[in-house]
């Protein structure tokens, strides 16, 4: 079996989710989790260890508008070493600056009003998208 990325936008009560396909060209979105704290969070993320094969896990980082580490940047990383340890997985934070934006223009695009309870997933999926084309990028220079 392929291992795969799977990404998380992470949020206070919900998190987006995001696996890579198993060649690591796609990013597909799977599901919004309502979650009450990061245990709950960890027992609801088992669900997709069991299932793919993880090889690395690709979390949203929170950064302001200047690049600069904010609050939810630390709280972002103490979740992410909390998963790192649960699931002795590697842990990516990605700049996720512009992916509720384009997470937004593409429900807009779609005329997926109703679909707004998915931002989060998509968010998830347009964040690992870009790390698997930085990716693709790197092995080409």
């Amino acid at each position: 079996m392929e291992k795969r990325f799977l990404s998380l936008d992470l949020g206070e009560k919900r998190v987006g989710v995001a696996v890579s396909d198993p060649l690591k060209i796609f990013a597909q979105g799977l599901d919004v989790l309502h979650i009450r704290g990061r245990s709950d969070l960890l027992n609801k993320l088992s669900k997709y260890f069991n299932i793919y094969d993880i090889q690395s896990v690709v979390i949203g980082n929170p950064l302001n508008k200047y690049g600069e580490e904010s609050t939810a940047t630390m709280k972002t990383k103490k979740t992410a070493e909390l998963i790192e340890h649960h699931f002795n997985t590697k842990v990516i934070l990605w700049d996720e600056r512009f992916s509720t934006k384009e997470a937004e223009m593409a429900l807009r695009e779609l005329n997926a009003k109703k679909q707004k309870s998915k931002l989060d997933m998509i968010s998830a999926q347009i964040i690992l998208q870009s790390y698997l084309e930085w990716l693709r990028n790197e092995r080409h220079d």
